[in-house]
């Protein structure tokens, strides 16, 4: 195999990958965990995230942010960091120098992040607190663990569960643990979306499949309406010209009166009804308007046949039908 296909491989394999962001927040005392996170990250993309097709990214200030010009330092490193996916703040004694905005630059980094968890549930939030004690033998010690202290009360507060540590080992075992099972959650999570937008697309598909059907089922009552219509005007020709006297017609009238009147009830009780009405207008344009109603029955919504012995019997000519 040459080079060149090689490469071409190791990129299609790398389309496939999906990266993970981790940034760190930490005050300078904890210089040691920061050097454990990136240790256990390295370790986490040559096994566990590889076999999961995911890549771990470590974004810090240090590496990943340029020199610029802001409101002040932070305020560019805010700026540079970018978006990521995992927030992981380290403290042990310190909580770091104020800003014009918060109490700190890790404590703005923080700020910013839960932030974005409250709108958007992004990033996850890890937060760790060394309690192993430390020689505080200046004043500005002594004041920094206080506003920490402050500060991990304030978090508690929000509803932070943070994780306690004894050591640099114990650390390293919590971070690698926990950045197992957040991937983990992750991945359990974006196969239960996949799942449910599946089920969702599934769902479109039956709902486009029963509004296609609706508009069959629409057309073929339509077809059949104006089939019924059709059935009920030849059949009113035979009452009306019944009427007029004409020969042949009072026959049909006596022999279909009986299943027109039938139809008629069912085609009327299943919202035919305006089907009957243009049938009926078509046939008798040339009636009046008491006369056409009469002739209808809209009323009582009676039936034609009904409707044709009244108006039988307005217009005098006393033609029997088998209803009288």
């Amino acid at each position: 195999m040459h080079f060149f296909e090689t490469e071409c491989i190791a990129l299609s394999k790398m389309e496939q990958v999906t990266k993970i962001v981790v940034f760190v927040a930490a005050p300078r005392d904890v210089a040691a965990e920061r050097k454990v996170i990136a240790n256990a990250i390295a370790d986490l993309n040559i096994g566990f995230a590889s076999s999961k097709n995911l890549f771990i990214e470590l974004r810090q200030w240090e590496t990943h942010v340029w020199p610029g010009f802001g409101e002040d330092a932070q305020d560019v490193i805010n700026q540079r960091v970018g978006p990521y996916d995992i927030f992981i703040g380290v403290f042990w004694n310190r909580l770091g120098t104020p800003t014009g905005r918060a109490q700190s630059g890790t404590a703005e980094e923080f700020a910013r992040a839960y932030a974005s968890w409250k709108q958007h549930r992004r990033p996850s939030l890890m937060l760790y607190f060394r309690r192993s004690p430390a020689d505080l033998a200046s004043t500005d010690e002594i004041e920094q663990k206080r506003r920490l202290l402050e500060f991990k009360e304030t978090l508690q507060k929000l509803g932070a569960l943070v994780r306690e540590y004894s050591d640099v080992e114990e650390f390293s075992r919590l971070v690698s643990l926990h950045l197992i099972q957040e991937l983990t959650s992750r991945e359990r999570s974006a196969e239960i979306q996949n799942l449910h937008d599946r089920v969702d697309d599934q769902q479109r598909r039956i709902s486009e499949q029963e509004k296609a059907l609706q508009r069959q089922q629409h057309m073929i009552n339509e077809l059949v309406r104006y089939s019924m219509a059709e059935y009920i005007f030849k059949h009113l020709q035979w009452v009306y010209h019944g009427q007029k006297g004409e020969s042949g017609y009072q026959e049909y009238i006596y022999r279909k009166n009986e299943a027109f009147e039938r139809d008629i009830r069912f085609l009327r009780d299943h919202g035919f009804i305006e089907y009957i009405q243009i049938a009926c207008s078509r046939l008798t344009a040339d009636l009046t308007q008491e006369e056409w109603k009469l002739y209808l029955g809209d009323e009582n919504y009676r039936s034609t046949r009904e409707a044709a012995a009244s108006y039988l019997r307005i217009q005098g000519q006393g033609t029997k039908t088998s209803a009288e």
